[in-house]
């Protein structure tokens, strides 16, 4: 009996601690994603103030560019932003996966995370490749 209630109680803490895992990786692919388009704005709007700043500088094409400026570079961070995404996904899924409760849910959240690991296979492949 005491080896069934550890045994319980050991399954529980694992799905706990995957949720926490599936909700803290959601959590920083979508904080990470926000910050790659925080740093680009702020690039750009420090262009605006260094120009507003000296009398001597003029708006150029240049000061409007935020910082993955050139198509090698928007090209790095549009990978990097889609594989934020599917790990978000991943996350999302595995979280789902965790807590559901009936054996409905564990189908959905079973079709869901095999999604989104076939999407970052597929993007890591795709990347690999190009």
């Amino acid at each position: 009996m005491l080896i069934l209630l550890l045994t319980g109680c050991a399954s529980t803490a694992s799905l706990t601690q995957i949720s926490a895992f599936g909700t803290g990786t959601s959590s920083i692919a979508e904080n990470s994603k926000k910050a790659f388009e925080l740093i680009d704005s702020s690039t750009i709007d420090r262009n605006m103030y260094d120009v507003a700043a000296d009398t001597s500088l003029y708006p150029k094409d240049e000061t409007f560019e935020g910082l993955f400026k050139g198509t090698e570079l928007k090209k790095q961070l549009q990978l990097r932003l889609t594989v934020l995404e599917k790990l978000g996904s991943y996350a999302k899924a595995l979280e789902k996966l965790a807590t559901a409760d009936f054996r409905k849910d564990v189908d959905a959240a079973s079709t869901d995370l095999y999604g989104a690991l076939s999407g970052v296979e597929s993007h890591i492949k795709w990347t690999l490749i190009s």
